[in-house]
C-alpha cells in the first residue's frame, strides 16, 4: 500500500468525521489520538499549528483549513513528526 493511498484514506475519513467547526479539546477524540491538546498548544506557540480562532477562552478550528494543514504534515513514517 502506498503512502499516498494511506494519506488519502486518513484525510477522507477525517473529512467525513470532523464537524464544520470544532474546539481544540476535541481534537484528540476526533483524530483517534493522532494529535493531542498538548501537541497543538506546542505547535501553536511555535507558529506551526493549524489556522485557529478564539471564542472566549476556547480555541477552535475550521474543518477545511485544519485538513489542509494536516495534509501538509502527513508524511511517510520516519520522515516527519506530528
Amino acid at each position: 500500500m502506498s503512502q499516498d493511498y494511506c494519506k488519502d484514506r486518513v484525510l477522507a475519513a477525517l473529512k467525513e468525521k470532523l464537524p464544520p467547526l470544532f474546539c481544540r479539546r476535541r481534537v484528540e477524540e476526533l483524530t483517534g489520538g493522532l494529535l493531542t491538546v498538548c501537541n497543538l498548544i506546542k505547535l501553536d506557540k511555535e507558529g506551526l499549528g493549524p489556522q485557529s480562532f478564539k471564542m472566549g477562552r476556547k480555541v477552535g478550528y475550521e474543518k477545511e483549513s485544519f485538513l489542509l494543514w494536516l495534509e501538509q504534515r502527513l508524511a511517510p513514517r520516519g520522515k516527519q513528526e506530528l
